[in-house]
């Protein structure tokens, strides 16, 4: 018993990776990593969901029962306010009566909501990504950063983020 104990805690972090490596493998280029995100054009930011624009894009996948994805919302509200950006919100809620019940009560007018109850467009495309996540495109279209997690997305900093991240040669 002592044994046994001794090695899974000696062995525990070596498991940890082994698990990991083998989801990692499991998964499709396109979830593999932040570069290979960036290097392709995702199918679900075509005609599905946005057109064509002459701004960048920020592209944020949320939900009403995300807790973070709801505290960054007026965040990106007062960055589409600002007008340089084309804002979307893809929520993945099951019930789009709910995400329109909280659009509603928070009075958003400049950012786009859609919806996708099954979430099928974003987690085929992008299965492991936690939310909130926010895809940061040009106007093409194509993906330029992704930022996994709650952001403060009108701090000055972010803002000179998402401006490096769409223009890498102007530092």
């Amino acid at each position: 018993m002592r044994l046994h104990k001794a090695f899974w805690r000696n062995n525990f972090a070596l498991f940890c990776l082994l698990i990991l490596a083998s989801c990692l493998a499991s998964c499709d280029d396109s979830s593999a990593n932040d570069e290979q995100l960036a290097a392709k054009e995702p199918s679900f930011f075509g005609n599905t969901y946005i057109q064509k624009t002459n701004k960048p894009i920020i592209f944020n996948v949320w939900a009403t029962w995300c807790t973070p994805c709801v505290k960054e919302m007026p965040q990106l509200e007062a960055l589409a306010a600002e007008g340089y950006y084309e804002v979307y919100a893809l929520s993945i809620d099951r019930q789009k009566s709910a995400a329109d019940k909280f659009w509603q009560k928070a009075d958003y007018k400049h950012i786009k909501m859609l919806h996708d109850p099954s979430g099928k467009a974003f987690y085929e495309a992008y299965a492991g990504y936690p939310i909130p996540v926010t895809f940061i495109l040009d106007e093409g279209g194509v993906v330029h950063g992704v930022e996994k997690g709650e952001r403060e997305w009108s701090h000055p900093d972010m803002k000179s983020k998402i401006f490096e991240t769409l223009h890498p040669n102007m530092k």
